[in-house]
């Protein structure tokens, strides 16, 4: 008989195999929390791009806070797959309501479609899509979490994020939307062509996000480690990203599925991501 866990797992290795392996070698008592975690993160995630009407979506978003914020206040979870797990973790706290909910006002920016105003409006956006639940992942590993540990899982999470978001701009384009800032022309990128002002970009915050991951590896992340773990992939990628001459919109990102499954592999055996 399928148990709850095997749901989930059975969905998150379809959806993000990364964050599956990252689940499969966590503690047992905190995987179900965890595939929960990662699972409604990719399902808010996808909540922008598979509702048609924008009011619609924003209500779907709302409803997930409305949740969360019942759960953290300590009433009875929903008769939900992903909310039970969670529901513990965020009545006694080890879960923090704040990081759900910046992440959901994140994922509400998605139903913009103007692109971010400067650097520092998309340096925001992910740390909360990217970062948060990084640290949501980590505090769940080891409550009592040094704070330092928190910090650098939310720096893994950042550098990730950008290297997804890096890969994403041409999808992005063909869905219609200017990702980013300062973008230059917008015709042209939503022709599928890059611009100077993209390239300088994107390259400028792959050189950020790796100088992040950098630090964010000095620091010894312990009990918290399958946090941290879904970035093993992010360096390749972002080192490919700050490569002079590199365009996202001609190359694509990131090792192959077997590459991934070796550094996660290096990680899980001597206990540095």
């Amino acid at each position: 008989m399928m148990t709850r866990l095997d749901s989930l797992s059975a969905r998150l290795r379809a959806a993000d195999p990364e964050r599956w392996r990252a689940v499969m070698i966590a503690p047992a008592e905190t995987q179900e929390a965890l595939a929960a975690l990662h699972l409604w993160t990719f399902e808010v995630a996808q909540i922008p791009w598979s509702v048609a009407e924008p009011t619609l979506a924003a209500m779907r978003l709302q409803w997930h806070r409305d949740r969360l914020s019942e759960l953290a206040a300590g009433e009875p979870a929903p008769r939900h797959e992903l909310f039970e797990p969670l529901a513990p973790r965020l009545k006694d706290g080890s879960a923090s309501l704040d990081l759900f909910l910046n992440h959901l006002a994140a994922r509400e920016r998605d139903l913009d479609p103007t692109p971010p105003q400067d650097l520092d409006e998309l340096r925001l956006y992910l740390e909360d899509t990217g970062g948060a639940p990084f640290r949501l992942a980590a505090r769940m590993l080891a409550p009592g979490l040094a704070p330092e540990v928190e910090a650098a899982a939310g720096e893994a999470g950042f550098a990730k994020g950008a290297a997804r978001w890096i890969a994403a701009l041409p999808h992005l384009a063909a869905r219609g939307r200017v990702a980013a800032p300062n973008a230059g022309e917008a015709a042209r990128i939503l022709r599928g062509e890059s611009t100077p002002e993209v390239l300088l970009v994107a390259r400028g915050l792959a050189e950020e996000a790796l100088t992040r991951l950098e630090a964010a590896r000095r620091v010894k992340p312990g009990a918290a480690l399958p946090a941290f773990l879904p970035a093993v992939t992010a360096e390749a990628a972002l080192r490919t990203a700050a490569r002079p001459g590199f365009d996202p919109f001609r190359e694509a990102l990131g090792p192959s599925e077997f590459r991934s499954r070796l550094l996660n592999l290096r990680a899980v055996l001597f206990g540095r991501w």
